[in-house]
């Protein structure tokens, strides 16, 4: 008999059993409170709170359970209500990392030790939350999370207005004694506190990695009294803090790994450490935040954290801060190197399914519209052209605007025709390709449609002719683009329709059109209806000039009919634009 296997087994199997019979408990479906959802939930079950906020102060009583809420962060608030020496959430019955808080708000706690979650003895998953506003007594540590032996994982949160006082134990995230946390993916900003403190006896090793710290008392304090290579800090942006790195009590053959980390514009960027620019891969140079006064600490897509941390780190997540992916060629040049910060550069594009995704037309003629667009995601910033295949002899594509660079949360229109030629042959291409390709992207997106090519007699001349009002506009002033469209055949052309589009982001005024109506504000569209033989319509565009730049308006002619030259239904037309003169108070401006 073998008493420690079947002492493992039991274990095991009642680890299998609560993971089969686990359940969801919610709050307030299930259970008023949160606490008493956690007093009824089993190992292996769930907490699910629904939005809102709760005023309540938790312990997770030894249970191996997730507690987490529905709606996130933003909209499910667990509120202390400032009251002193009472952590808002409590691990001290020797939990592990299988108890799990995640995706709340933790504010007003105010505490000695641990003040918005306290761990003693204890080393839970603290995931995908909001720590703010949170106060540290004195002489405690921990205002966001205070470990005391623990060795959690705390990942992908936000630690904002939380203070503290300033003894060397103080922290917004501070251990002490026996404790080897993980510290990963976290934003630490506005905080007048140190945003990590590590009071750890030899051997401890915590792992305090692609961490962002902006605008804190200090970025991290190790104290060195003890040996403390062990403890590893890679990949961490440290920036307009009052103190960078530092460490205290030590000397420098005792300090930990300090490796590939951005530390640039503290009051001082290392205390009690060797400047350490250029050595072990730390850099300092400005991180180029998108908008660092608004929190928004994504690195711009110039920034020098891109592709400069460290592959090799341990415990290197595979998303960053936001759930992107974690490793990407951030730079574009054939290698995938991690981003140093919380933040993984993510930048992709989207080609929509076009409309409609079958076409049919005789040869010697140019098909209506086909509609695309184009989306942005991420920090996208490239210009996307255009591109199709699978085309029978003698046909092509025609794209308007021929290039675009779009913004996230704006598609841009796409406006895509097929022309034929007489020699095109009758037949289906049931794989035409349509790909849109991006600057920096190897690998086009694409979208296939249908062509089904007729033999047929063209008996339209569809002409458009396409002009602007006199140069220079100055700018914030109106540029007239006038087009004219004529039926040249001997039969009579219906659904008429004229698309523009501007090279650059336009404010149109008015879209007038002497037959029909037009609509649209990127590209714009006129209906023209049907135009009999040897008629003509107008169309007249004015658009505001937004900024000192060439304005292209490209204007794309179609119709139902069959048109006998279809290379005549496209026109460009450029109008120059000048800044505003510079008047000078009291004086009169004379333009000649």
């Amino acid at each position: 008999m073998r008493p420690p296997t079947y002492v493992v087994m039991m274990v095991f199997t009642a680890f299998v059993a609560a993971a089969a019979n686990a359940v969801t408990i919610h709050v307030p479906g299930d259970q008023a409170t949160i606490q008493q959802g956690i007093n009824a939930a089993q190992n292996g079950d769930t907490v699910l709170v629904a939005p809102g906020t709760y005023l309540e102060h938790l312990d997770f009583i030894g249970k191996a359970i997730t507690v987490t809420s529905s709606g996130g962060a933003v909209v499910t608030v667990i509120d202390g209500g400032n009251v002193f020496d009472t952590p808002v959430v409590n691990f001290s019955s020797r939990e592990a990392l299988t108890s799990v808080l995640s995706g709340f708000t933790i504010r007003h706690a105010s505490a000695s030790f641990g003040a918005g979650v306290s761990l003693l003895g204890a080393s839970a998953t603290i995931v995908d939350n909001v720590f703010d506003s949170n106060s540290q007594g004195g002489g405690g540590f921990g205002a966001g999370i205070g470990g005391n032996g623990s060795s959690a994982d705390i990942e992908r949160n936000l630690f904002i207005n939380n203070s503290c006082d300033g003894q060397f134990l103080s922290g917004v995230v501070s251990f002490v004694n026996t404790s080897s946390p993980k510290i990963i993916n976290n934003i630490f900003a506005d905080n007048p506190c140190r945003a990590v403190n590590m009071t750890l006896p030899q051997g401890s090793q915590p792992i305090v990695i692609n961490n962002t710290m902006v605008r804190n008392n200090t970025g991290a304090r190790v104290d060195a009294r003890v040996p403390t290579g062990q403890q590893i800090y890679e990949n961490n942006i440290i920036v307009a803090n009052v103190i960078g790195l530092e460490t205290q009590f030590g000397i420098p053959a005792n300090n930990p790994t300090w490796s590939h980390n951005l530390v640039f514009g503290n009051g001082t960027n290392y205390v009690q450490i060797t400047d350490q620019t250029g050595l072990n891969g730390n850099i300092s140079a400005d991180p180029l935040f998108l908008n660092s006064i608004a929190r928004n600490f994504r690195p711009r897509s110039d920034s020098p954290a891109i592709d400069a941390g460290d592959n090799n780190a341990p415990g290197l997540p595979a998303t960053d801060f936001a759930g992107n992916p974690r490793v990407v060629d951030g730079n574009g040049d054939g290698t995938a190197v991690v981003d140093m910060g919380a933040y993984e550069i993510f930048a992709d594009f989207m080609l929509g399914a076009p409309s409609p995704n079958s076409v049919t037309m005789i040869n010697g003629a140019m098909w209506p519209p086909i509609s695309l667009t184009v989306s942005a995601m991420g920090d996208f910033s490239s210009t996307v052209t255009f591109s199709c295949s699978g085309l029978p002899a003698g046909a092509s594509c025609i794209f308007s605007p021929p290039s675009i660079k779009p913004r996230q949360l704006s598609p841009a229109n796409v406006v895509m025709n097929i022309l034929t030629t007489t020699g095109t042959p009758a037949g289906t291409s049931p794989n035409v390709t349509i790909s849109a390709h991006a600057t920096g992207f190897p690998n086009p997106k694409n979208q296939n449609i249908s062509l089904t090519v007729n033999t047929g007699t063209a008996a339209t001349d569809m002409t458009l002719a396409l002009s602007h009002s006199a140069d220079p506009t100055p700018v914030g002033g109106i540029i007239t683009f006038s087009a004219t469209v004529n039926n040249a055949g001997a039969a009579s052309a219906a659904n008429v329709n004229l698309s523009t589009a501007f090279s650059v982001p336009v404010s149109v005024v008015s879209a007038i059109a002497s037959q029909g109506a037009c609509t649209g504000t990127v590209v714009i569209s006129c209906n023209l209806g049907t135009m009999d033989a040897s008629s003509s319509v107008t169309v007249t565009l004015q658009v505001r000039a937004p900024f000192k730049r060439s304005i292209t308006a490209t204007s794309l002619l179609t119709s139902d009919a069959s048109d006998s030259n279809p290379n005549n239904n496209i026109a460009s037309s450029t109008a120059q634009v000048r800044p505003r003169p510079f008047v000078r108070p009291g004086l009169r401006l004379i333009i000649p």
